[in-house]
């Protein structure tokens, strides 16, 4: 996997909000050929979870994230229209 400063210029990430209450961080501006287009990540998708973890602050989110380049396996959760669907991927 691409080195973290490579990942967070490949997309936008922004805080995401339901019911007033944080609940992870909403995806766009992804770029071509991007590590998030290759994991099926789509514009406007919610990233509400990375390996089990829940991702609704900056603290944690940076952590999860400075994790993933050492990770073999990735479980992403996001909310895409309304609905949740986990995504599980095989670093290599």
């Amino acid at each position: 996997m691409a080195n973290l400063n490579e990942v967070l210029q490949q997309a936008r990430a922004i805080p995401n909000f339901e019911n007033g209450m944080p609940d992870g961080y909403k995806i766009l501006q992804i770029v071509p050929g991007s590590i998030f287009e290759k994991l099926g990540i789509k514009n406007g998708d919610v990233i509400t979870g990375l390996n089990g973890e829940t991702v609704n602050d900056p603290g944690k989110a940076l952590a999860l994230l400075n994790d993933l380049p050492n990770a073999n396996h990735v479980e992403i959760t996001v909310k895409r229209g309304g609905q949740k669907k986990t995504m599980q991927y095989d670093i290599h």
